[in-house]
């Protein structure tokens, strides 16, 4: 197939997915986070903060009694009222007068440093409103986050159709679930894959385009939420080394200079993130761990969170095993996606390791049960990925095994039998 082809296949498919969005939209809403995002972007847009929280409220109150009244009217006999939302309007407007809570500063402060999803969102906002803007924001970054699935899965030499699986895969997966929520997530997935690009063109020789697009994935995916790309960038450096430890040649074009070179550049971004840290006072990561165990600084501080949360983190790993054994899906993808790596590509499948090492990180920082997937997400890029090239082997096989000629089979039987 030619690129007009693969061009046009790839966008009826996200045409589709668009249309499939429409329909869900009664399942869309905005949470908490989404409110303080939403805030964050009417002030990037010239509101005062006084006037833009009260916008993002407003918003967040209509959404939540829309979705009131939709679940009302699933009800037996239950029949929408616009005179019972509207009443639920007005009661959350005054419940959150002030705002939603918590209200602590150190607690708006961790947002207010993360101008990343607001900054995405606030032109989407400026033209179509709060609610219809973050929609229309992450609409836009879940299509845009399949479309890199596809091109890395075509930079790593996978068919048309091997590639076109990937990107319906993870529109139908669970991190595109989480990118069509109002959150950070979308923009974080979106950064990883697009520094995961980077890097295999780097890799490849493609060092001008690679280093641009890691650079700006990086320090993107720093401005959404720097926790995150600094373990990124991390992750990263023990990817080059892995790559510079391999004695023969990968098969994939890489060497280790040039993984030195990913190494370096990785290793400069940590520092630089690092440094920013520091210099701007940026909550770091004993700050977010008081805000764990006080529940948002509602509570007094603890003493030793860092002990409090090896122990939370055993309970937390039991209960996910325990869910993924109820739930096994993902790990099969994971198992499935994994071989298709390693057989067809180390080198991404390094790569795609060193993302997933981002997923497990933030949950081991984060070990909450009640925040689901959302935590661990980027634990999907070696199942998004790999399932694809897996794909692509086992069809390869099969059309080995039956261009096999029926004589050649029934000799290899025969001469089976007779060693036996």
């Amino acid at each position: 197939m030619g690129r007009r082809t693969a061009n046009a296949l790839s966008a009826v498919v996200i045409v589709v997915f668009a249309c499939l969005q429409v329909l869900a939209h009664h399942n869309w809403g905005l949470s908490n986070d989404s409110y303080r995002y939403a805030r964050h972007s009417m002030q990037i847009l010239g509101e005062p903060r006084d006037v833009a929280q009260r916008q993002a409220t407003k918003a967040y109150c209509s959404v939540e009694a829309d979705q009131r009244e939709h679940l009302r009217h699933l009800r037996p006999g239950g029949m929408p009222s616009p005179d019972r939302r509207a009443a639920q309007t007005r009661s959350c407007l005054r419940d959150n007068a002030n705002g939603l809570g918590p209200r602590n500063p150190r607690y708006e402060r961790i947002f207010d440093t993360r101008p990343g999803y607001p900054l995405l969102a606030a032109p989407a906002i400026g033209l179509f409103g709060i609610t219809r803007g973050m929609w229309l924001t992450s609409l836009v970054i879940t299509a845009g986050t399949s479309l890199l699935v596809l091109v890395l899965l075509r930079q790593a030499r996978a068919s048309l159709f091997a590639a076109l699986t990937g990107q319906v895969l993870f529109l139908c997966s669970r991190p595109a679930w989480w990118s069509m929520r109002p959150l950070a997530e979308g923009a974080i997935t979106a950064g990883v894959l697009a520094a995961l690009l980077g890097a295999w063109w780097l890799l490849q020789g493609r060092s001008r385009p690679g280093v641009v697009l890691l650079c700006a994935a990086l320090g993107t995916t720093a401005l959404v939420k720097y926790s995150t790309a600094l373990v990124l960038a991390g992750s990263l450096v023990a990817a080059a080394a892995c790559l510079c430890l391999i004695r023969r040649n990968t098969g994939d074009g890489t060497s280790r200079g040039r993984a030195a070179l990913l190494g370096g550049l990785s290793a400069a971004a940590a520092i630089g993130i690092i440094a920013a840290m520091k210099a701007l006072r940026l909550p770091g990561a004993s700050e977010t761990l008081q805000e764990i165990f006080t529940h948002h600084f509602r509570t007094p501080p603890v003493d030793d969170p860092l002990s409090q949360l090896l122990r939370l983190n055993v309970s937390y790993w039991v209960q996910w095993a325990c869910d993924q054994a109820a739930e096994p899906l993902f790990v099969l993808l994971l198992g499935l996606g994994c071989w298709g790596l390693l057989r067809c590509s180390p080198v991404l499948g390094v790569l795609s390791l060193a993302a997933g090492m981002v997923g497990l990180a933030t949950a081991a920082a984060h070990p909450t049960v009640s925040q689901g997937d959302r935590l661990w997400l980027l634990m999907w890029m070696p199942a998004l990925l790999g399932t694809p090239l897996a794909v692509d082997l086992l069809r390869s096989r099969l059309r080995e095994a039956d261009s096999v000629h029926p004589r050649q089979l029934d000799d290899a039987v025969k001469a089976h039998s007779a060693s036996r």
